[in-house]
């Protein structure tokens, strides 16, 4: 599964939530693949929506979430 980092990024502005507020979450390497776009765990994804108080879906790739 993949994030659409656009969509995660409106997210954040929406949230007024920094990088940071991500890392508290996240460890450096997910933080780093979700920028360079590679597969993460859906627990992953899970838990950064719940972090920002979102729908997984809101964030997925458009691809990812059609196929659901």
């Amino acid at each position: 599964m993949k994030i659409s980092i656009p969509k995660l990024e409106l997210q954040m502005a929406r949230a007024c939530k920094t990088r940071e507020d991500l890392r508290e979450v996240l460890s450096a390497g997910t933080l780093r693949r979700i920028r360079t776009s590679e597969d993460l765990r859906p627990a992953t994804i899970g838990r950064i929506a719940k972090a920002m108080g979102l729908d997984v879906t809101e964030i997925l790739l458009e691809e990812e979430s059609s196929n659901a």
